[in-house]
């Protein structure tokens, strides 16, 4: 497979691109993987933030969403005004907002 780095269009046959006759290709080899090998892939686990959350047992969510952040991650700011409404703190200094631990077990 060749790509073109002009343009962006991939193709297979030729020295130039077919699209912008552009001599700027960059020739990508196909990766086979031995069939009947099948590929485990565990799935990414999401909070409602959109956050990933590295592992996906209950000690591992758990452990996510008892983190306490005392320091804002953007400016260092250390002020913050909680809404326990929406289960977030907003960063007084820059307003960069953060969600809030989660309590119980």
């Amino acid at each position: 497979m060749k790509t073109c780095e002009n343009c962006r269009f991939s193709f297979e046959n030729g020295d130039s691109c077919p699209r912008c006759y552009s001599k700027k290709i960059r020739v990508f080899e196909k990766k086979t993987e031995p069939a009947g090998a099948p590929v485990e892939r565990k799935p990414m686990v999401f909070d409602r933030s959109g956050q990933r959350v590295f592992g996906d047992t209950k000690a591992a969510w758990k452990s996510f969403h008892q983190r306490v952040q005392n320091d804002c991650s953007k400016c260092g700011g250390k002020e913050f005004k909680m809404d326990y409404k929406h289960k977030e703190k907003t960063c007084i200094k820059c307003g960069e907002i953060f969600p809030l631990p989660r309590t119980g077990g």
